[in-house]
């Protein structure tokens, strides 16, 4: 096997780097077509002549699909109409704000990929049609809304009725204001309780979030209005400790906090990520829970342990579960012997 031929091997098996590879093996550009599907990085390495020609870069994302070689564009590429047309869609986090304005792309992208409302500029994320575009998708793509636009009890309320992922993702994220607006938090609950019978989940997630001041209030409010008697809230007693800790007396389902460790895998093992988050699962006991894991483990968004500003190749990511914590916030795994 010749010497290039083994270049090409070790590069496509990731046990190369392609920085390190003799500047002599890209003489030869048909390895290069043959990579960028690997490493779209490799479109560095075309002829200077390529690079700076709209017509080779053009034909080359139309058939290779290789949208992600935007980065690598010169800046007069870089705004090109339609090269922007082309590649913005997957470039959102490198295109630069000014060209992410016009209301036909924000809609064709948002109602595609909702969480991409991350990467709009502030003037969209504070739309309020933009944002339910997006949240109409998935609801707990409101985490990605402005500040103003999560203190708006509307918005709450249609993202968690949406959303597929627990509440409480979406309630940490509240504005701040109306995490201190008991009059507007009543209204939230009301809203919610007259449309939902099974409620305590919500009621959890959100006083767990709210300003602390209130907490005790909102309980009382419910109890004076008997908002919480209901098929699930009958077998419950609510308590509070004097830390206003949330105690449950439970009857049948259990709430469990599990945290999660996610970390993606560069070529360059400098640009790898790890990352905690924590989800919340219903289980009547913890095997019930590990078999719930073993098959939602796959559905956790991996996206939030991506180096978006890494330069090689990313190798793969890994999500494994580290803890779980019962409705009174004890470790339960792992156990101490």
């Amino acid at each position: 096997m010749d010497t290039n031929k083994k270049i090409f091997n070790k590069i496509k098996s990731f046990d190369l780097y392609i920085d390190d590879v003799p500047s002599q093996f890209w003489k030869n550009e048909e390895y290069i077509y043959k990579l960028l599907d690997i490493n779209y990085e490799v479109f560095k390495f075309f002829s200077e002549e390529n690079k700076n020609s709209k017509d080779f870069v053009v034909q080359l994302i139309e058939k290779y699909e290789c949208f992600r070689i935007y980065e690598f564009l010169p800046e007069k590429l870089k705004v090109d109409k339609d090269i922007l047309n082309l590649c913005i869609e997957h470039n959102l986090d490198k295109v630069p704000d000014k060209y992410k304005l016009d209301d036909t792309l924000i809609r064709n992208i948002l109602s595609k990929d909702p969480k991409s409302l991350c990467y709009f500029p502030e003037m969209v994320k504070n739309n309020i049609e933009y944002v339910r575009i997006s949240i109409k998708k998935e609801g707990i793509s409101f985490i990605h809304a402005s500040e103003e636009l999560r203190n708006n009890i509307d918005l709450v309320y249609e993202s968690t009725t949406l959303s597929e992922d627990p509440n409480n993702i979406i309630f940490e994220e509240l504005g701040e204001e109306l995490k201190r607006n008991i009059t507007d938090l009543k209204l939230l609950i009301e809203k919610y309780l007259k449309n939902h019978e099974e409620n305590e989940y919500f009621i959890e997630s959100l006083i767990k979030e709210i300003d602390e001041n209130l907490k005790d209030d909102i309980v009382k409010y419910l109890e004076s209005k008997k908002l919480y008697k209901n098929k699930i809230w009958d077998t419950k007693k609510i308590s509070w400790e004097d830390d206003y800790s949330y105690e449950i007396e439970e009857s049948k389902d259990s709430i469990y906090t599990v945290k999660f460790v996610l970390e993606s895998f560069y070529e360059n093992e400098n640009e790898n990520i790890k990352v905690e988050t924590e989800k919340e699962y219903r289980s009547s006991n913890l095997d019930e829970l590990f078999e719930i894991l073993d098959d939602d483990i796959n559905n956790i968004d991996d996206t939030i342990c991506l180096n978006h500003d890494s330069k090689s190749n990313l190798i793969n990511t890994n999500i494994d579960f580290i803890e779980i914590r019962d409705h009174k916030n004890k470790i339960v795994y792992p156990t101490n012997n």
